[in-house]
């Protein structure tokens, strides 16, 4: 039975892929010629839902500049069990990169003098922080293994975009591995000092989580008083002219004028505020007689 034309093309485009990775070449030398120092050891993982896997380079500082060495890399397909859990693949590319690291120095006579692994995963890194034994079997017995042959503050997060690690769990054709492909000789920032690297801890990811969340907060405190001085408004605007009396300004803009929400940077500290606002209204209010005088109003 014949092939269909997109079976036929597809097939055809395999086997021309099979003839170019027979010319693809590796570097066998790990050590460069005039290194200066020990290298940096260099781990790269990712997962997602059709496989997860690692990749390690060795830094090397020589008269010559940074060298970057592919040393090795490890992946594996995605459990049919696990399709569709980005997580549970992108821990599993960690530990990957934890076996590596591992590997690397039961094997290898080379001493590293420091280690790095990069995630694009914020959720991966930050359950690396904690200790593994409040999560669920799954979770637990893989960060235990991460913790137990890696250091917490050596795991650090990178941009998608900059994770070569999506090479292993994306596919790519022969011309991305050749020789002088970013495969081969690590991402560009890798040969860049320190200090330009494009990554970030654990604890600036916290931060930055724990900064929009009181954006967030302070964004629905906003919305919630707005939709209460429109409600109020209405409300006196209705028994204004069903009393024939002068509508008052609504009670949420007495509040607006007195505190300046954009000001705050911290939700509770503004609550803080609007209660001391209103406990003062309310005392003043109780020793003046003035109180009974219906045009006079305290605003909670």
């Amino acid at each position: 039975m014949a092939l269909s034309d997109a079976l036929r093309e597809d097939a055809i485009r395999l086997f021309e892929e099979y003839a170019q990775l027979s010319k693809v070449t590796f570097a066998r030398a790990l050590t460069p010629p005039c290194f200066t120092e020990e290298p940096w050891a260099i781990t790269f993982s990712d997962g997602s839902e059709q496989a997860y896997g690692a990749v390690l380079y060795l830094r090397w500082n020589s008269d010559q500049g940074s060298i970057i060495r592919l040393v090795e890399s490890k992946a594996k397909l995605t459990p049919l069990d696990h399709k569709g859990d980005v997580v549970k693949a992108g821990l599993c590319g960690a530990v990957f990169a934890s076996r590596l690291k591992k590997y690397f120095e039961a094997q290898s006579r080379i001493q590293v003098e420091r280690w790095y692994h990069f995630v694009d995963s914020q959720t991966v890194i930050g359950a690396i922080q904690r200790e593994s034994y409040g999560y669920q079997t799954f979770f637990a017995n893989r960060i235990g293994e991460i913790q137990s042959s890696t250091r917490t503050q050596d795991w650090w997060w990178i941009p998608g975009p900059q994770n070569i690690a999506d090479v292993v769990t994306r596919g790519a054709s022969p011309r991305d591995l050749d020789e002088d492909s970013e495969w081969q000789n690590g991402p560009k920032f890798s040969s860049l000092p320190v200090s330009e690297w494009p990554v970030r801890s654990a604890k600036e990811l916290a931060v930055t989580a724990k900064e929009n969340v009181n954006k967030l907060q302070r964004k629905a405190f906003v919305a919630a008083l707005t939709r209460a001085e429109v409600r109020g408004q209405e409300e006196k605007q209705s028994r204004a002219e069903a009393q024939g009396e002068q509508r008052r300004p609504p009670a949420g803009s007495v509040i607006k004028n007195l505190v300046d929400v954009k000001r705050s940077s911290d939700l509770t500290r503004l609550v803080r505020s609007v209660a001391w606002t209103w406990r003062a209204a309310r005392k003043f209010l109780g020793g003046n007689p003035a109180a009974n005088d219906p045009k006079w109003e305290a605003v909670p």
